[in-house]
């Protein structure tokens, strides 16, 4: 291509630009914009066309459907930020298009839902209509958000006619963004089976938990499979990091005693802290960090710092806060001064007065 056809693309993006609807998108190359069930502005899209003398005299006006026949070998044609060019023999030839992550081509009139397009960022504005090209599919689907559209949230997976449309329903509290999907609804809640459902078996996650009777169940991200517990069987108080625990993805909050959420995992119970070993590291070994120093015997201190351990004599910090930038000689160590700590920070102090920027100490078991 030459520099000079570069140019004109650039430019004939820039131009298309206005044709389809701006917002952010999700992987389809759906818009975010336009979407509710209040009306519209603008009229029709734009018509993709050539814009000008940007294209060749026997490009067609609006940008052709992928794969169909085309009759002049090498034939390359700009519609906004989608190129397609003609690739085969003279008696097989077809079209070949790509978006490159460009604007949506809107056609001068609303197009039949159902018909074959090339998914790109935006959508496509016909009145108070909206059209977006599927990327799942490839096909068109239009509609009125202020009639196609529930007045209120549906449930997840919820029946829905339209697939492909996008509703929002962001005005009130739990609100957000709903897709019909060919599995109905989508609003990227968790779908509650109408019973519990087994421990470890299959389910798509989503946002929130799901309550039978007393229990509760949730979707664990990781395995994309169902947790099930009763509240009632979490400890009374914060259990200690990595102490055993049963089931795994059991979800427990100690916050309104002044403690944390603590998760069941495959190593025991996650609340954040630092798990501090029986016995004092060895200096660089790896470790995982978490809220909390560790301290052994009378003096000894340790701390997880960038994956690795660093340990000190709790004597050797010094007896007032140093200042700011003076030099220390262990990259990691923490002093704690009242309500602020200071940390060495490669070879030079750095302080932070007024807060407990460590979360406090953790006593080794």
């Amino acid at each position: 291509m030459t520099g000079s056809l570069k140019v004109s693309l650039i430019i004939s993006a820039l131009a298309l630009a206005g044709t389809a609807a701006c917002g952010d998108d999700d992987d389809d190359g759906n818009s975010a914009a336009g979407k509710g069930g209040s009306s519209a502005s603008g009229g029709s899209g734009g018509s993709g066309g050539a814009g000008g003398n940007t294209n060749p005299p026997d490009c067609p006006a609006q940008a052709p459907m992928e794969t169909t026949a085309c009759g002049i070998p090498q034939l390359e044609c700009n519609y906004g930020m989608m190129e397609c060019s003609c690739e085969g023999m003279s008696n097989a030839a077809t079209w070949d298009c790509s978006t490159g992550g460009g604007a949506q081509v809107c056609p001068a009139e609303e197009p039949m839902t159902g018909a074959m397009c090339v998914p790109a960022r935006g959508d496509c504005m016909f009145g108070t209509r909206i059209c977006d090209c599927v990327g799942d599919s490839s096909t068109w689907v239009c509609w009125d958000p202020a009639t196609d559209c529930p007045a209120a949230q549906p449930a997840e997976r919820a029946a829905c006619d339209l697939v492909g449309i996008e509703c929002e329903f962001g005005q009130g509290p739990g609100g957000g963004d709903c897709e019909c999907t060919g599995e109905g609804w989508d609003c990227g809640g968790q779908f509650c089976p109408p019973e519990e459902p087994a421990s470890a078996s299959a389910c798509d996650s989503g946002d929130g938990m799901c309550p039978y009777g007393e229990r509760v169940c949730e979707c664990l991200n990781d395995s994309d499979t169902w947790a099930c517990w009763n509240p009632a069987d979490c400890p009374a108080t914060q259990p200690a990091e990595q102490a055993a625990c049963d089931p795994v993805g059991m979800a427990c909050d100690y916050e309104a005693a002044g403690g944390n959420d603590c998760e069941c995992e495959d190593t025991g119970w996650d609340c954040g802290a630092q798990a501090c070993p029986a016995a004092e590291p060895a200096a660089a070994a790896q470790c995982e960090g978490g809220d909390g120093v560790c301290t052994f015997g009378a003096s000894r201190v340790c701390d997880c710092d960038g994956g690795a351990w660093v340990c000190w004599e709790a004597t050797d910090c010094p007896g007032t806060p140093p200042e700011a930038a003076t030099t220390c000689t262990l990259d990691g160590m923490i002093c704690p001064y009242g309500l602020g700590e200071c940390e060495c920070e490669g070879t030079a102090w750095e302080c932070e007065m007024g807060v407990d920027a460590d979360g406090g100490v953790e006593t080794a078991p």
